[in-house]
C-alpha cells in the first residue's frame, strides 16, 4: 500500500469492499466498476469454483482506486456479488 500517498489521494479516491466466504478455498475479484445515476457498483465475483473446499472461514478485501472526477457526482455506493 506504499504507493497510496499524499499525491495519490490528491486526485483519486481509495474504495474497499469487503467480502466473508465459509471457506478460504475460494477466490473473489472486482469484475465490474459502473457508475450511472450518481451512483458506483462495484461488482464482486467469486472466480474460482474449488470442488474441495476447506471448513475455514475467510474474509477478502478488495481495494478499488477511481479518479475524483468519475465520481464527483457519485451520491451512493452499492457493491454486488454474483457467482461465476
Amino acid at each position: 500500500t506504499s504507493e497510496y500517498d499524499e499525491a495519490f489521494f490528491e486526485n483519486n479516491t481509495l474504495f474497499v469492499v469487503y467480502v466473508s466466504s465459509t471457506t478460504g478455498s475460494e477466490r473473489f475479484d472486482v469484475k465490474d466498476v459502473i457508475i450511472e445515476n450518481s451512483r458506483l457498483r462495484v461488482h464482486v465475483e467469486q472466480t474460482n469454483n474449488p470442488g474441495i473446499v476447506t471448513e475455514d472461514m475467510a474474509g477478502w478485501f478488495m481495494i478499488v482506486e477511481i479518479k475524483d472526477e468519475h465520481i464527483s457526482d457519485c451520491e451512493y455506493f452499492d457493491a454486488v456479488f454474483g457467482m461465476i
